[in-house]
Formats: C-alpha cells, structure tokens, sequence
C-alpha cells in the first residue's frame, strides 16, 4: 500500500498521474498548449503540432509564441498576453496561415495558469479547427442573399407590362451577376 504521508510516495504518485495525464492531453481531438509568460512553448499536443505545421514537439518547443510570424499576424500573440498580462481567459475566432500557407479558421480559449502563490505562470490554450463550420457559415449566407436577390427579381416580373419585360429582365441579369461576383 503506498503511504501519501511521505512525500517520496507521494510525488511518485504525483509523477505517474502527471504521465497518464499528458498522454491522455496528447491524444485529444482539440489542439492543446501550454506557454510561459515569456511565450516559451512548455506542451503542445498532437492536434496543436497539425495546426501549427510542426514536424514534432522538440521542434515546437524552440518557437516562441510571442515572436512567431503567423501566431502574430493571426493575433494569437496578443491574445495569449492579454491573457497572461490581464490575468483572464479569452475565446476568440479567428482566421489562421500556418508555415506552410494552409489557411484555417480557429476557435481558441487561453487561460491563465496560475502557480500555489496566485501567481500567473503563462497559460493554457486549446485550438479548434472550425474551418468547416466558418465555411458552411459563409455558404449559408450566399445562398440567402441569393434567394432574396431571386425573389426581389421574381416580384419585379409581377405586374410589369410586355414593353417593360426588356429592361426588367436586364436590370435582373445585371443585379445577378453583381451578387455573383461578390
């Protein structure tokens, strides 16, 4: 029986439940990072290492999150020290270039870590990858423009005289082709 009084035992335990832990962080379907107040990357999981374009965690643990080109460009950056700075959490959407030029739509939370003092540490922040759901979104939104825009059009047929038929057809073609365009 292990005895928790000691602390030997104890942080062994500690160690083992930290282990199985990690590993169950690891393989989770949502990116995982944990960073310092400098922005040093402390953990990433495999979603985040997807995310970021990154051959491995040793690779991703030499970037730093406050100088990194496309975390600054999307506002990652800033978003992870407002956190630490401003002691809160935040969620945001927003789009996403990794290295390699893939473009994304990310959903991400950032919170405070905090030590045994109160004391921020850095923080913790998940990732998303919301691509499909912005997309779907966006489709969404054209498609209804697109139905207004027809029955806009299609009440304009409605009591127009034959010698008015030319012009409204043409002024419909031309609000179509506008709103494709867009």
């Amino acid at each position: 029986m292990l005895n928790i009084s000691d602390p030997k035992n104890d942080s062994k335990k500690l160690s083992v439940e930290d282990t199985s832990y990690r590993g169950m962080i690891y393989e989770l379907p949502a990116g995982v990072i944990q960073v310092d107040t400098n922005g040093q990357i402390l953990f990433v999981n495999k979603v985040m290492l997807e995310l970021l374009g990154s051959p491995s965690e040793k690779a991703t643990k030499t970037f730093n999150i406050f100088t990194l080109e496309p975390l600054k460009k999307a506002g990652i950056s800033s978003l992870v020290k407002d956190s630490i700075l401003n002691e809160k959490e935040f969620i945001s959407e927003l789009p996403y270039t990794t290295v390699w030029g893939k473009e994304l739509y990310l959903r991400i939370r950032v919170k405070p870590e905090k030590d045994e003092s109160g004391k921020v540490r850095g923080c913790i922040g998940t990732v998303e990858d919301i691509s499909r759901r912005k997309q779907a979104e966006i489709n969404l939104e054209q498609r209804v423009e697109m139905e207004s825009l027809i029955a806009e059009v299609s009440s304009s047929f409605i009591g127009s005289e034959s010698d008015e038929l030319d012009l409204v057809i043409s002024t419909a073609l031309q609000s179509i082709s506008k709103s494709i365009a867009a």
